[in-house]
Parts: structure tokens; C-alpha cells; sequence
């Protein structure tokens, strides 16, 4: 190790001391200073200077480190940070530190990438891309921004962790992302991505981008007040409410007292000890699940009018069960879209068609879906949108259930074939008001993490719902809609009309 690496490791050491001797946060930056991405790395620390920032250049700022309070680093694949005290930065990171990191793209570069990237709790695995230019997912780095894509080369992996969120998407791969790592902060570009050719008409939006994701891994609460053009404050740190650095108090304070780490912050009804959303968060349920509150909170995002429904399904029931579906969907005042696709031939159609904005998903079990939709769908329901999943299968059409459950396991969810037939039990719920139920015939069951119960039959769930982030989740047995008992049916289908207005924010 050298002595700037060893002055480093020094300085992200001691950063716990920092808030109480009123130091700002310090951003080390080891980027190249020429060719595509200088241009855009220089614009970036410009206007993190203006805004409170310390920034320090490694091999520019003849800065001492030692005793330095370093907030966050970022870097690349060819900077030597990785290379000589790449396990000193992810011990750092567990602490409270941040870091943003520009991967490459070629072979030895995803290799090297992965390895490193590894340490944070993320891993690089290689895809075959074609489509040029990615779509700007929603996140509190991309809040705010006019456009919806970013212009770049075909990327050719794709990023997976346990706690990621996707702030860049090429064909529905995540190819940019963030975590959380125990107290600190990741986010993880691809370089091409933040490259701008000359003339290149998005090289201020990649500017204002990267800027942005080094003050969120800093700690910043707002990081997209970072382009607001006002005056530094007089401490950098002291102001909380100016969208600047917050302080290493301030971090642990926002990460422990309010919960709010990664993309989105706990949706309304949700225990705070709550974190279990699937895959993507930590599947642990609270000491006792809380239901939604009789007085439900406004929703934190308006909902398009429109619906998209992905139920076209021929053989079995599926047309029969699509359009008392749909009837109820369009019954709570949306628009139903049914999603339009060549089976085969279109390769991930929800990840490809899903609206950008906030809205309804009603999604059956009728088909494969692949790692990249579910994906898709959980990002898209954690950051405001609403699912509505309809579980339903015959014996020859089980196997899609496991496919199935790819979706229902970004929120800790399953649904299995094997439920009994039984005495039915409505839990008390807004949802289930005046919803009654007596005997239930076999069908699916479902099982979850954190999630509210709304009617069992002999201990096993029929219908339940959730808040995931900032949206909800509905999933119903939708063989109880088909059911030969008249009674039955129309119950359930006064709880699947009461679901969409909860889902919806209506009730």
C-alpha cells in the first residue's frame, strides 16, 4: 500500500469524529480529468463545490487525508483504490461511508468489477445486450429530472443484490444501481453511461447525475437539491433542510430512527421495523404484523387512471376470470390495458411496456415471466405503483405457479396449489368490510412475509394484502371468483372491489 492509499484508509477511519468537530463532508474523487468522462466529472464536482461540498482530486488537491473526515469516494475500475484498499473502502462502507463507482465494460473489466463489487453486497452478471440507450428509473437521484432516458452503448450485464434499486434500466436489466450496505451508501454506474462525447446534448444531465449520486452516498436526504443553484451554507452540514450534506449524526439519525435507507421510505400502514419487500430487502416480518389502519393515509403518489392488465390466458378459465376482472377494475373508475405481446416472440413485456409513471399492475398466473419482469414489477410497486395478483391454476397448468412466484417473491410473498377447502374466517379489515364468507372450497393458498391476512380457511390465506415501499399489493385466490357457488363468488367479488379501492387510494 502506498502512502496516498494508507493517508486514505486514515482518513475513512476516522470519519465517526467529524460532525462533532463541525467538519463538512469530503468527497474523494479519483475520475479521469480528460477524454469523455472529464468533462462530465469536472461539471459534477463544480457544482458539489458551490453547494457545501469538500471535493479532493486525488493526484490534482494536494489535500493531507490522514485525519480527514471522508464522506464518500468515487471511483472506477482503473483507479487504484480498488486495487490496493478495495477491503478497507467496504469495511468503511459497513461504517457509515459512501461510495460511487463507474464500472467498465469489457471482459477483464466486469471481472475485476464483480470481484470488488462483490465486497458491497452486489454482483455483475454478464447478459447479452442489444438495445442502445437505458430508461431512467425513480428514484431520490433521478427526482425531478425531465428526461425519462439516457443516451449510451448496449451494456452487456446486468447488477443484482440483495438491497439494490435500479436508477438505470437497459431492456429491463438493472445496469445502474443503489444499496444500502449495513450504515453506508453504494451507487454503482456503468462509465459509458456517464461518458459525453463531444456535442453531446445529455452531458449536462450525466453531470447533474453524477453529482447527485455522490451527495446521496455522502448522506444527503434530498440529493437532487444539489442542483438548486443557492448558496453554499456557511457550514456545510449544518442545514438540514437545504438538500446539502448532512452530517455523520444526521446519517445515523435518518438511517435508524426513521428507517428510510435506499430508494423509498416505509409506505403508509407499514411498521417502521418493517424492511421485508423480497429479494430485494432484507425478508425479515415484524414482531406482530400491524393491519392497515381503519383510517387509511393518502397514498404518497397518485396513480394513473390507467390499468394494466397482463390476464390473457386461453386455455383453463383465464378468459372467463379476465373479464370479471376486468369488470372490476373498470367498476373502480380505471381504464383497463390489456397488455399486448406475441407470446414468444416478445421477450419480456411487462419490463418492456409497463408505464413509467405510478400506476395499477393486475397480473394472473397464466403464463412464464422471467427474473427481469418480476424485477421490473417491484421496482415499479416499491417507488408508488399498486399490484393486484390474481393466483389461479389447474393441475396441468401448476408448473406456471413457480413462475408465478417469481413476481409475488419481490415482496416476501408465494402462492401454493395445495390449500383445503374449509370454514372461511374474514378478518376484520377496511378491505373486507361487509364481506361474508362461509365455506370456502380447495384452491390456492398464500404465504408471506409481513403481510395482513384478509381471510384464512383452516389457517391458510386466500386473500391477503401488503405495503411494499411506497405502493401496495393486493394477491387474491382468483379461483374463488370462478366458483360454482353463487354466494361465494359474489362475496369474493365484493372483496376483490373493496382491494382495487384500497389499491387505488380511493377507500
Amino acid at each position: 500500500m502506498d502512502l496516498r492509499a494508507w493517508r486514505i484508509v486514515a482518513g475513512i477511519a476516522c470519519m465517526a469524529v467529524a460532525a462533532a468537530a463541525g467538519a463538512g463532508p469530503l468527497i474523494i474523487v479519483d475520475l479521469p480529468t480528460g477524454g469523455a468522462l472529464g468533462d462530465v466529472s469536472a461539471s459534477a464536482l463544480r457544482t458539489l463545490k458551490s453547494n457545501g461540498y469538500d471535493v479532493v482530486r486525488l493526484g490534482i488537491d494536494d489535500v493531507d487525508l490522514a485525519n480527514a473526515d471522508v464522506a464518500a469516494l468515487c471511483f472506477g475500475t482503473s483507479s487504484e483504490l480498488r486495487r490496493q484498499i478495495g477491503g478497507d473502502i467496504a469495511a468503511a462502507v459497513k461504517k457509515g461511508a459512501g461510495v460511487v463507482y463507474l464500472a467498465g465494460s469489457t471482459s477483464g473489466e466486469i471481472r475485476e468489477d464483480g470481484e470488488f463489487l462483490s465486497r458491497l453486497g452486489l454482483k455483475l452478471t454478464g447478459a447479452s445486450a442489444r438495445e442502445a440507450d437505458a430508461r431512467i428509473a425513480r428514484h431520490r437521484i433521478t427526482s425531478g429530472l425531465d428526461a425519462s432516458r439516457l443516451a449510451g452503448p448496449p451494456v452487456p450485464y446486468e447488477m443484482v443484490g440483495r438491497s439494490q434499486s435500479a436508477v438505470l434500466r437497459q431492456e429491463g436489466r438493472a445496469i445502474a444501481v443503489t444499496t444500502d450496505y449495513l450504515k453506508g451508501r453504494v451507487v454503482v454506474w456503468p462509465a459509458e453511461m456517464m461518458a459525453a462525447a463531444p456535442g453531446d446534448a445529455q452531458s449536462s444531465l450525466r453531470a447533474e447525475l453524477l453529482a447527485r449520486s455522490m451527495a446521496w452516498a455522502a448522506g444527503s436526504n434530498e440529493p437532487e437539491k444539489a442542483y438548486t443553484g443557492g448558496a453554499a451554507p456557511t457550514q456545510p452540514g449544518a442545514v438540514k433542510g437545504n438538500g446539502g450534506p448532512a452530517s455523520d449524526a444526521q446519517r445515523r439519525s435518518y438511517k435508524e430512527d426513521k428507517g428510510e435507507q435506499g430508494a423509498v421510505s416505509p409506505g403508509p400502514g407499514q411498521p417502521t421495523e418493517f424492511r421485508g419487500d423480497g429479494p430485494d430487502r432484507p425478508t425479515r416480518p415484524p414482531d406482530r404484523p400491524i393491519p392497515p389502519a381503519a383510517d387509511l393515509p393518502p397514498v404518497t403518489t397518485g396513480l394513473s387512471n390507467v390499468a394494466l392488465v397482463d390476464m390473457s390466458g386461453t386455455d383453463d378459465n383465464w378468459p372467463k376470470l379476465a373479464a370479471i376482472v376486468e369488470s372490476a377494475v373498470t367498476g373502480a373508475g380505471l381504464s383497463a390495458r390489456a397488455l399486448e405481446y406475441r407470446p414468444g416472440v416478445t421477450s419480456e413485456p411487462l419490463a418492456r411496456y409497463m408505464s413509467a409513471s405510478p400506476s395499477l399492475l393486475v397480473i394472473g398466473s397464466h403464463r412464464d415471466f422471467t427474473h427481469a419482469e418480476a424485477r421490473a414489477v417491484g421496482n415499479h410497486v416499491r417507488t408508488g405503483g399498486a399490484l393486484l395478483a390474481v393466483a389461479y391454476a389447474q393441475p396441468k397448468t401448476q408448473l406456471r405457479m413457480p413462475q408465478f412466484n417469481k413476481i409475488l417473491g419481490e415482496f416476501g410473498l408465494a402462492a401454493k396449489l395445495t390449500r383445503p377447502k374449509g370454514r372461511a374466517v374474514v378478518i376484520e379489515q377496511p378491505i373486507t368490510r361487509g364481506v361474508h364468507l362461509v365455506d370456502v372450497g380447495s384452491g390456492i393458498g398464500i404465504w408471506g412475509f409481513g403481510d395482513w391476512e384478509l381471510v384464512t380457511v383452516e389457517g391458510e390465506s386466500v386473500a391477503s394484502a401488503m405495503v411494499a415501499g411506497s405502493g401496495r399489493v393486493v394477491i387474491i385466490d382468483g379461483g374463488l371468483l370462478l366458483s360454482s357457488n353463487e354466494r361465494e363468488a359474489t362475496e369474493f367479488a365484493q372483496l376483490l372491489s373493496q382491494a382495487l379501492a384500497w389499491l387505488t387510494g380511493s377507500q
